[in-house]
């Protein structure tokens, strides 16, 4: 209220310094401040003259002082040199450092010719300002300065957004560095939690619960970076809320309440606060009839610690099974409501795996609602667990708050697939003409209920689609025939429409292609932005990597590992995981929760290093850390081959076939499966239906596809099913009939083995296909 009269006024840092005055009706008149300055980056206001009226204050990147502008009483400005030599000002604000009773000057600032300042000053009227420098630090990183009590002591402490590094103030205007916040750097301090303490707010939207004494416990609400933060009292209940800013999305109003409803799955899933547990505040829609009110989850070993859990039922659950069936009933919501939904199919102990989501803000009506999912043919079989979360907007993830609505956790049982004899018999086609290495996946595209195959064909230059019809045979379908070196396609709901959306990598033109579902299975083309894409990408898989509800578009290139984030229908940003300098390249990804603490993680190898990757979504960024180097990896899968409900490794390299084993402390053990040649893809899937794992392998160099049948006593025993040139090989339920058949994908004609009891039975899937089929996953 720079004028006095008892409104709100505006300061902006605009390029200019720019004094907003309001008439009190929210109409804003520009009132002109002598000795115009360009290039402001950062604006202030405080009494520093101690006559009794705000004074402004500005910094910036074109002139080298800091600026304040003396205001006489009546509103009138007179622009006065604090500081000279000034550069590349971020930052400026005004409080009482050195506990004088008279406001200083704080600012962050550049020196040419040396290190970048943060300093504060004592204002003195005859331009004799005193400049105490308190430290140095990046000016490209120290957008923000914040002021605030944070150890309790009774004096201005600083935070900046480098790092959240702070300093902490000796009460005369002497501070001493302290250990960063977190990786980050925050944006506001705020009492939070109402307890008389300052907490600490970050670009990641993650704030940090203060002990008294300037200990900082980081709780996180969302997983991308924000603009600004500012905590306000939106809603009037006397506790603060936080007002977020985003890139390309707008403004966002995250409410504070003191409960809700929160999930009961078992500890080692995002149950409790403390690791990013989903909750709901009480109002809004409701999965059933009842609904828990709680501070804090309750996880248990059977989900069944929450009375209110009322509204979802399941039919039988097998592995592979296509349209299984859950029902979910649906109350307080008469215009209707959204339903997100996950199944940990692996058994890790999260629901961060691609494709374990089940309902993706699935439009569902008061009563009873039926949904339909399959089940991967690599699902575990035994109990695992369900999440279900309905709200009135959707776009959730598995973990975090939402506005309202209600979140149940459910423990569920999934049937192996039916047991067999392990016999296949000798391969029909699936696709003849096959030139060069591409991929294929089955996949439901058009959602009837049966299993088609999404193709990329990079000798052809084709990504197309088999349909699968109601009597077993197979129609193409092109989706592009300009792809040239196309070297994997995905699918999966990128626009977040209800239907399947496909995604690829071609490498020969340094493309990665975007097909937008009109909803009849017609595909537009859309290039996802060359500053997006450097040089010759390799692999492509999608996942919610930043966990805001949206899918995300995952590909390996020369040097780099990027992620590209969906903002509902649009992509928005992208995200490097990993940078390398030449000869380096990334070679194939796997996304998955690797480390456990219910985050989704990347994984990544490179063949220059022979190493694995670990890009790890952590508390406050990214981080990169060598897994293991297993040597020269042809193919891997993220699995939990051991069922101890971590994620553990499958690969093949030029020796043989091994799993690596995760252990409790972080480490890795090898446990090798068969010395198999020169092996070129590998899978895992319980064929013969006893529970366990069995292993897929295809081998390039001998011509022999064959399965490795696990024994109670961990040995193995291999089944030759193939001869051919194979590249791939995975396992799928492609007729339906209740037991896993292989589909081994060769550089000659791809091939289907069904297989049940007795004989098995060979099918014919379509009798020409896209040239270079030569992957195929389920």
């Amino acid at each position: 209220d720079f004028d006095g009269d008892g409104d709100v006024d505006l300061l902006v840092a605009a390029g200019s310094v720019l004094l907003l005055e309001n008439d009190g009706g929210g109409v804003f008149t520009l009132r002109p401040l002598s000795g115009a300055i360009s290039g402001v980056q950062g604006v202030g206001a405080g009494d520093i003259d101690g006559d009794g009226d705000l004074d402004l204050l500005a910094t910036g990147t074109s002139f080298s002082y800091v600026v304040a502008f003396i205001n006489d009483g009546a509103q009138n400005f007179v622009m006065e040199r604090l500081a000279v030599n000034a550069t590349e000002g971020r930052d400026i604000l005004a409080s009482d450092v050195n506990g004088d009773g008279k406001v200083d000057v704080v600012a962050h600032y550049g020196r040419s010719g040396a290190v970048s300042e943060l300093a504060w000053l004592d204002y003195r009227p005859d331009g004799q300002s005193t400049v105490h420098v308190i430290g140095s630090a990046s000016t490209a990183n120290v957008p923000q300065v914040r002021v605030g009590d944070l150890d309790g002591d009774g004096d201005v402490d600083l935070v900046t957004q480098e790092r959240g590094v702070w300093f902490a103030n000796d009460g005369t205007g002497n501070f001493t560095q302290r250990e960063p916040l977190d990786a980050l750097g925050g944006v506001a301090l705020a009492d939070l939690d109402g307890d008389g303490s300052l907490d600490y707010i970050n670009t990641r939207v993650a704030w940090g619960n203060n002990d008294g004494a300037a200990g900082f416990a980081m709780q996180r609400l969302l997983l991308r970076s924000a603009r600004t933060a500012t905590p306000v009292d939106i809603d009037q209940d006397g506790d603060l809320d936080l007002l977020t800013t985003e890139d390309y999305l707008g403004a966002f109003l995250w409410e504070n309440v003191a409960s809700a409803d929160y999930g009961d799955a078992p500890a080692n899933y995002a149950t409790e606060n403390e690791s990013l547990g989903a909750f709901h505040p009480a109002t809004g829609p409701l999965l059933g009839t009842l609904r828990d009110v709680e501070t804090d989850g309750t996880p248990d070993a059977q989900a069944a610690a929450d009375l209110g859990d009322d509204g979802v039922s399941f039919a039988p659950l097998r592995v592979g099974q296509l349209a299984a069936t859950a029902e979910v009933v649906v109350s307080n919501a008469p215009a209707g409501a959204r339903l997100d939904a996950w199944i940990d199919f692996n058994g890790d102990g999260a629901w961060s795996s691609p494709d374990e989501q089940i309902a993706a803000s699935a439009l569902v009506a008061e009563g009873a609602n039926t949904i339909a999912f399959d089940v991967p043919a690599a699902a575990r079989s035994g109990l695992t667990f369900a999440r279900f979360r309905i709200s009135t907007v959707g776009g959730l993830a598995a973990i975090l708050g939402a506005a309202d609505g209600e979140v149940e956790d459910y423990a569920v049982e999934i049937q192996p697939s039916k047991a067999t004899e392990g016999r296949f018999a000798s391969p029909q086609p699936l696709a003849v003409e096959a030139r060069g290495a591409g991929r294929i996946e089955p996949v439901d595209l058009d959602q009837d209920g049966d299993l088609d195959f999404l193709f990329a064909s990079s000798g052809g230059g084709r990504v197309e689609w088999y349909e699968r019809s109601s009597d077993g045979t197979y129609a193409v379908h092109t989706i592009d025939t300009t792809a040239f070196g196309v070297a994997h396609a995905v699918a999966a709901d990128f626009d977040r429409d209800g239907d399947l959306d496909v995604a690829a990598v071609v490498g020969w033109i340094d493309h990665v292609r975007y097909y937008r579902n009109d909803g009849l299975q017609g595909f537009e083309l859309a290039l996802v932005p060359s500053y997006y894409v450097s040089d010759f990408p390799r692999d492509v898989l999608w996942s919610d990597f930043d966990t805001d509800g949206d899918v995300d578009l995952l590909f390996a290139e020369d040097n780099n590992v990027r992620a590209i984030s969906f903002r509902g229908d649009a992509l928005s940003t992208a995200t490097y995981l990993d940078n390398q300098s030449d000869p380096a390249y990334a070679a194939q990804l796997g996304a998955g929760d690797v480390d456990g603490d219910g985050l989704v993680d990347v994984v990544a190898y490179w063949p220059a290093e022979q190493q694995l990757r670990l890009h790890r979504t952590a508390a406050s960024a990214t981080e990169t850390s060598v897994l293991f180097a297993p040597g020269d990896v042809r193919d891997f899968q993220l699995i939990d081959f051991d069922a101890d409900s971590d994620l553990d490794v499958l690969l093949v390299t030029s020796t043989g076939v091994a799993w690596w084993e995760q252990s409790a402390d972080g480490s890795w053990g090898q446990h090798v499966v068969a010395a198999a040649g020169v092996a070129s893809a590998v899978d895992a899937a319980d064929l013969d239906g006893d529970g366990d794992f069995d292993v897929l392998v295809a081998n390039s160099d001998s011509g022999v596809a064959a399965v490795y049948f696990q024994q109670d006593d961990g040995s193995y025993v291999k089944q030759a099913v193939d001869a051919a040139a194979l590249s791939d090989i995975v396992a799928a339920d492609v007729d339906g009939d209740g037991d896993l058949d292989l589909d081994p994908s060769r550089h000659g004609p791809a091939r289907l083995l069904s297989r049940g009891r007795g004989s098995g039975r060979t099918t014919d899937l379509a009798g020409s296909a896209p040239a270079g089929a030569a992957h195929a996953s389920g």
